[in-house]
């Protein structure tokens, strides 16, 4: 889905984070299109702007963008996704049961010819999720619990407004009720399962109104039925919509339990943590084991040593399972346009690469997005590292209120990531005998014999330049320190 706004969203990608004037043939050098078509995508973009963003064009300066002070990037991805005519489409397609091309063509104000050249276009992310698109009329077809994730992973992805604009419960309420039910049997909830959940519930809803009913084997709901998982889904029948049968409703019912289990938070992380570890040395195949293993000759340090990401990927590996045996999805799909721009990083492709040589299994099915979001699990571990790594750093100013100002700017802006001395002048030979300093910042103008340490020299008020030398000598500090790719690390 996210290929279908690719160029639009590139080039805002691309001055969002220009932040400045850049010239035609710089954006045309770094997209890889003609300046012409470039030109022709600053025009259009800035006619659907809303208010208060623009894109200024200067014959001197080049081309930047405007935006007002609290909106992201995200916000304007959202409203090129409202204007592209394949997901109004897509989203005509799922909303319906059964919808022709006239139709089509009346809701989004283009001739047939055109509907049915970018139908081919929508039948190919249609297809790519597994699902058929039948024609006379145009109807999602296939198992139903797949046309559910493509339809949920569709709302997250363009942020439509399902329980708006299609279900027939109150949100408040049904979110309110979930959480005393939960409550009641113990059971706690990921950050934002209320509101998947409600999508969740919405899409069902709005399949069964069209006669479209989840099916599972009879083994499954006889495993699931007696559960407290079960019983916190029976609480929510108020909200659902009545099948014609109770055999129907028991198995909509096993679909949202099973989405619900997927939500489930363990209530004590460090036990689950503690389970987790267990179940890597026990675990029969070994491939968790060893693909951490491998994933930390990649980082350069031991990955598993890290409480928090161990815990996150302990609890990705489980929604994976989840998803790959029930075709459920509680992925992060509002990431999605973000994918283009990491696929090419180096990291990213190494990691792609051992997860589909060494994790991949009949328990774990893997996609891009799975990719994406272990990803940002390394990105973050490696931050943390950067940030626990401390650089010692010796002072030495010409008298003690210049020592004690450069001592605060410094805690001010590098908090812990500098372990501060101060030194007398009378003092620097301290350098040479003590193995343990990695830095030196000093507002002496004089030449300080030390040949082994970086010496960075600030003003008695330092400047923005000058505090720039020391952030990049953390960088490369951190860099060499841990053998780490500077492409590899946000920001790349």
């Amino acid at each position: 889905m996210n290929r279908f706004n690719e160029r639009y969203v590139g080039l805002v990608y691309f001055l969002f984070h220009k932040n400045t004037w850049c010239s035609l043939s710089e954006i045309s050098e770094n997209l890889g299109y003609s300046r012409s078509t470039i030109w022709r995508d600053l025009t259009f973009l800035d006619s659907i702007l809303p208010i208060g963003w623009c894109i200024e064009k200067s014959e001197v300066h080049g081309i930047r963008l405007i935006k007002p002070k609290q909106e992201t990037l995200e916000s304007i991805w959202f409203l090129l996704k409202d204007k592209n005519i394949y997901l109004q489409i897509l989203e005509l397609i799922m909303a319906n049961n059964g919808v022709s091309a006239t139709q089509i063509a009346e809701s989004v104000h283009a001739s047939r010819s055109t509907v049915y050249r970018q139908l081919d276009k929508v039948q190919e992310i249609i297809h790519s999720a597994g699902v058929q698109l039948t024609n006379s009329p145009y109807r999602l077809d296939g198992s139903e619990r797949k046309i559910r994730r493509l339809i949920a992973q569709y709302v997250e992805f363009t942020s439509m407004d399902i329980i708006k604009n299609h279900s027939f419960f109150d949100i408040e309420e049904f979110q309110n009720t979930l959480l005393q039910a939960t409550s009641k049997f113990s059971i706690s909830l990921h950050i934002g399962a209320l509101h998947r959940l409600s999508i969740i519930l919405a899409i069902s809803n709005l399949r069964v109104v069209h006669g479209k009913y989840v099916s599972f084997p009879d083994e499954i709901l006889q495993e699931y039925r007696g559960t407290r998982y079960f019983e916190v889904a029976k609480k929510m029948y108020i909200f659902m919509e009545r099948c014609p049968t109770r055999e129907i409703q028991m198995q909509e019912t096993l679909f949202f339990t099973l989405q619900l289990m997927s939500e489930e938070k363990p209530l004590n992380r460090a036990t689950e943590l503690q389970h987790f570890r267990v179940w890597l040395k026990n675990e029969e195949t070994g491939l968790a084991n060893r693909f951490l293993s491998h994933l930390s000759e990649v980082v350069n340090f031991d990955i598993s040593q890290d409480d928090k990401f161990l815990y996150l990927f302990g609890q990705t590996l489980k929604r994976t399972t989840f998803d790959t045996l029930f075709e459920t999805d509680t992925r992060i799909n509002t990431m999605l346009s973000f994918l283009p721009y990491v696929e090419a990083n180096p990291l990213f492709q190494k990691l792609e690469n051992l997860i589909n040589h060494g994790l991949t299994s009949p328990s774990w099915k893997f996609e891009k997005m799975e990719v994406f979001e272990i990803f940002m699990l390394v990105q973050a571990a490696l931050l943390r590292k950067k940030n626990q790594t401390t650089i010692v750093t010796a002072i030495i100013c010409r008298t003690y209120i210049e020592t004690d100002f450069i001592r605060e700017i410094l805690q001010y802006h590098y908090s812990q990531r500098l372990q501060i001395v101060s030194l007398d002048i009378s003092q620097i030979d301290i350098l040479k005998q003590r193995n343990e300093f990695d830095l030196v910042v000093t507002t002496l103008q004089t030449e300080i014999n030390v040949d082994h340490l970086s010496i960075v020299r600030v003003s008695s008020f330092p400047t923005k330049s000058e505090l720039d030398e020391i952030h990049k000598f953390i960088n490369r500090y951190f860099l060499k320190r841990w053998g780490v790719d500077s492409k590899s690390v946000y920001p790349f």
